[in-house]
């Protein structure tokens, strides 16, 4: 099988072999990707990552509050370790500002926590919570199914994994 090759300044940048192509370097489009097809669903049109301070809703502060992000398409992923300051008298526990804006509604997403030093209910089994516009509503979801919010709580952390869908 032939191979074509494409040279820019004495260095191959790309390759087109009988099993696909190689690019050596930056990928560059005017317009986005497809991948796996050519419909709407396949195109890849948005990356982005970074990190962002996290902030609290309920005059609640934060000791360690950066989380990191990594939007691809309509789909974030948030990750990190937050650590509560002031919990002002165990105000319910809501961060306010996720980088980009979530579908509403409950039990479109629901982050995982690993909550330690927290101040639980002795019938909670879980932590967990959902998404509105740009925040995340923490909740303690009990043995007998009832769902009651997340009191915030000084010196307490939260190792938290969201993935969320982008409006």
């Amino acid at each position: 099988s032939n191979s074509q090759e494409f040279y820019m300044n004495g260095t191959k940048r790309l390759e087109v072999t009988n099993t696909g192509i190689s690019v050596t370097g930056n990928l560059t489009t005017s317009s986005g990707i497809y991948v796996g097809g050519t419909g709407g669903a396949n195109h890849l049109d948005d990356y982005e990552e970074g990190s962002f301070t996290a902030a609290c809703d309920n005059s609640v502060t934060l000791s360690w509050n950066t989380l990191y992000y990594t939007k691809i398409g309509r789909l974030c992923h948030i990750s990190g370790l937050i650590s509560v300051n002031s919990d002002n008298s165990n105000a319910t526990f809501t961060l306010n500002n996720l980088p980009f804006a979530g579908n509403d509604g409950f039990g479109l997403s629901a982050p995982f926590t690993r909550v330690s030093d927290w101040d639980l209910a002795s019938d909670c089994i879980y932590v967990s919570g959902y998404t509105e516009t740009n925040k995340v509503y923490f909740q303690q979801v009990k043995d007998n199914s009832s769902v009651v919010a997340l009191p915030a709580d000084s010196g307490a952390n939260m190792i938290i994994n969201l993935t969320y869908y982008v409006n």
